[in-house]
């Protein structure tokens, strides 16, 4: 988890899950006791809902057999847990998958998927038309100046606005903020160019 190893035992116990759902990027909540390597030996494993991963963007595109959308280059699926909401002009109702476009202005919680460029939404809010893009997630392939969030690829430049590094007050240094970044989320503000994510802001959130 992040950077620290956790190792389980024939007694670790599940909670809302079993051993064969833990996945790459499932989100738990791991409670142990740590022994003389170092690794985390848990005791209890809780599985928790994961809404870490949003979007704020437009719709790209539509696959209505699949019931998935579009964003940034990422598939994300829906399914009958899916919240659906339209906070936009249209106040459509009822509103759900078969209600969207292409073009709509989504705000979208979820969770990341297995594999790179995929997530699973649990909300959809519609919202009307706004410049701004949006992307929160775990960073993955982290390589100064750049990063992926849920397989996008992600570009901050000495000009990108850094924030909520833990012990820099106001503003940090592109060095301190990528220092910080293994095991926490990171929402990034900016445009899409339809391959690339330009942060123009980058914020590290609370430990996962």
């Amino acid at each position: 988890m992040g950077t620290q190893k956790v190792t389980t035992t024939a007694t670790t116990s599940y909670s809302d899950g079993a051993a064969g759902d833990l996945v790459l990027n499932k989100r738990v909540k791991v409670e142990g006791a740590f022994n003389a390597s170092g690794f985390l030996v848990a005791a209890r494993i809780s599985f928790r809902s994961d809404t870490t991963t949003r979007f704020q963007g437009t719709v790209y595109a539509l696959n209505m057999t699949n019931k998935t959308l579009t964003i940034f280059g990422v598939t994300i699926s829906t399914s009958t847990a899916t919240s659906f909401e339209d906070d936009s002009s249209a106040n459509a109702r009822p509103f759900g998958y078969s209600q969207l476009r292409t073009g709509d202005y989504l705000e979208l919680r979820g969770a990341e998927g297995t594999t790179p460029l995929t997530a699973a939404a649990t909300v959809i809010v519609r919202r009307n038309l706004d410049s701004r893009r949006e992307l929160q997630a775990l960073p993955r392939i982290i390589a100064l100046p750049n990063f992926t969030l849920v397989g996008v690829p992600v570009a901050t430049t000495t000009a990108t606005v850094f924030t909520g590094v833990p012990g820099v007050s106001g503003n940090a240094t592109q060095a301190q903020f990528f220092a910080q970044m293994p095991g926490r989320t990171v929402k990034v503000r900016g445009t899409w160019n339809g391959a690339v994510f330009a942060a123009t802001e980058a914020q590290l959130e609370n430990l996962n």
